[in-house]
């Protein structure tokens, strides 16, 4: 393949980090016979979330329609104006219990109490709130999602510099 190849697909996921590999797993569920595709610069991992010093993520998981309220609420008092869709981040509290529960089946390694469940965690953004799942172990994770992508049929561009886009 010479250095400027055009390559056709339905859905292009820049970044092969682990939300560009969650999004292209989200494309191609929502249509098996779509052809996704990742590019990215190397073969991981990649992404801001490596570039965290704590080796540890975490995702708001709202419980209760208050707590999706509150949640809502909250982000959108915060965010600078125009920065944060009400609707957006209305569904983003609606869908995080769904999505969290893809991650744990997943085999993400969520920090747990006592009990073996997962423990809940004050936010960043949010100290009174107990809403955060936390997990460790981000290599484990890249390669958790990576293979899931894989087995799903998503294709990987390594190397790839994207440097235009027709639609």
């Amino acid at each position: 393949m010479d250095e400027f190849t055009r390559r056709d697909v339905d859905v292009l996921v820049l970044g092969a980090g682990l939300a560009g590999l969650r999004a292209a797993w989200a494309a191609q569920e929502a249509d098996p016979s779509a052809r996704v595709a990742v590019a990215c610069l190397g073969r991981g991992p990649a992404g801001s979330s490596f570039a965290n010093v704590n080796a540890m993520l975490g995702m708001h998981v709202p419980e209760t329609d208050q707590d999706r309220e509150d949640f809502t609420a909250e982000v959108l008092r915060l965010a600078a104006p125009g920065f944060a869709d009400p609707a957006l981040v209305a569904a983003l509290a609606r869908d995080a219990a769904e999505r969290f529960a893809d991650l744990r089946e997943l085999g993400l390694a969520f920090r747990t109490g006592d009990s073996g469940e997962p423990a809940r965690f004050p936010s960043c953004f949010s100290q009174h709130s107990r809403r955060a799942m936390v997990f460790g172990d981000l290599a484990g994770a890249y390669h958790k999602l990576r293979a899931k992508t894989e087995a799903l049929g998503v294709e990987f561009w390594t190397d790839a510099e994207v440097l235009d886009l027709l639609v």
